[in-house]
């Protein structure tokens, strides 16, 4: 949650007393990563525990994770949805989550929860396969051309006999394309996943957290692509709205994001902590510059926007000692 317009205050409370509604007692968190007074104490109003995402990070060895991400200095308040879910996620690693257990994520701003459902529509997918690790709300309606574009192009590594693309190559391109090519439109922040994800899976520190997430399981043996589930909602979920050249800005990165994991030829569920220091001092910094054509008498424009970072997943992190899984056990306690 960073929301700091205190007019979201009724939606964030509608949010939270839904979730509080239908899950145990003591179970519902609103991460805090920089939104306003009036916004946090909805969350509470609605039942919800607030953690704060800065205590949180206090409990992270930035000397030690700073390089391996590229950045010269520690992420401080409102720093992105990926880093908000991280600290989350760190949090419900030092609460104790298991493996078998089904953590439900969703935005805070989202203004219709009751109407869309998301924790009743998910459950009924997941009960009808079993294998099933990982259940995202896709959202009909939104353009997602470039995705797709992006995904063709993963199936065309895979099947052309092109000597200079490496068998590694076309392989983690058809792992890719069979993954997402179920995925039609823009999924929701609102999704199902397992303990098993949360603790194992890497991260990326903006918009691509997502994408990463549902390409780490292309190869990742516990849960696989043939487990993730893309649960349809004829409902438009109503959320704060992006401009068009936002979406469009989002999408350009989730395309370029996936070209360069294919191009890079090692499945993410194999990624170390090199692996991901590498790949942010290669691939990551040059996915801010995004081009937009105008219209016909307008120039092309290039748009810089803060470039995400990976992130190693919360399970190396704590076993590395970069993380102090006592610490945090301490604050959310």
């Amino acid at each position: 949650m960073a929301e700091q317009q205190p007019e979201l205050a009724n939606t964030v409370t509608r949010a939270a007393h839904y979730l509080s509604s239908r899950l145990p007692r003591g179970r519902v968190f609103f991460l805090d990563g920089g939104s306003c007074p009036e916004n946090v104490a909805a969350a509470r109003a609605g039942g919800a525990i607030v953690l704060e995402q800065d205590k949180i990070f206090d409990a992270i060895d930035w000397e030690r994770l700073l390089p391996i991400l590229n950045l010269h200095g520690r992420p401080v308040g409102r720093s992105g949805q990926g880093l908000n879910i991280f600290a989350a996620h760190i949090a419900l690693h030092a609460l104790g989550v298991r493996d078998d257990d089904l953590v439900f994520q969703g935005d805070a701003d989202v203004q219709n929860y009751e109407e869309l459902a998301p924790i009743e529509r998910l459950l009924s997918a997941w009960s009808l396969e079993k294998s099933t690790r990982h259940a995202k709300l896709a959202q009909p309606g939104r353009n997602n051309e470039m995705t797709m574009v992006a995904l063709a192009m993963q199936q065309l590594f895979s099947c052309l006999d092109l000597p200079w693309v490496p068998p590694a190559v076309k392989q983690l391109g058809h792992d890719v394309f069979m993954a997402l090519a179920p995925d039609k439109w823009l999924t929701c922040g609102l999704y199902l996943v397992t303990g098993e994800i949360i603790l194992s899976r890497p991260f990326a520190s903006g918009y691509l957290d997502a994408t990463v997430q549902a390409v780490w399981a292309t190869g990742a043996p516990e849960c696989g692509w043939r487990n993730i589930r893309y649960v349809e909602c004829p409902v438009h979920c109503r959320d704060s709205v992006n401009t068009t050249t936002k979406e469009t800005l989002i999408l350009s990165s989730v395309a370029m994001h996936l070209q360069g994991i294919v191009m890079h030829g090692l499945a993410p569920h194999e990624w170390n902590a090199d692996h991901i220091m590498r790949l942010n001092r290669s691939m990551m910094p040059r996915l801010c510059d995004i081009p937009e054509i105008g219209d016909i008498a307008g120039p092309v424009t290039v748009h810089r926007i803060d470039p995400d970072r990976l992130i190693p997943s919360v399970s190396s992190l704590c076993e590395e000692r970069i993380i102090d899984l006592a610490r945090v056990a301490e604050i959310v306690a």
